[in-house]
């Protein structure tokens, strides 16, 4: 909550939950989503990384299509 009153509109929704995984991971020198694909903390990661690039893409193809 306290992120969030700081960065007020510059924050996801998405949680990503604490995973002993995700420390393992890094630990190995690996993504976890390479590490456990489907370990709670990557599927966290792997949703965030989907959300962002339907906003992105969205955003990308409007602007093309604006200078168009």
């Amino acid at each position: 909550e306290q992120a969030k009153s700081h960065f007020q509109g510059l924050l996801f929704d998405a949680v990503i939950p604490r995973d002993p995984r995700l420390s393992e991971a890094i630990a190995a020198h690996r993504p976890v989503v390479l590490y456990d694909m489907n370990s709670p903390g990557s599927l966290a990661y792997r949703s965030l990384a989907q959300h962002l690039q339907q906003k992105y893409r969205v955003e990308a193809t409007t602007a093309t299509a604006q200078t168009a």
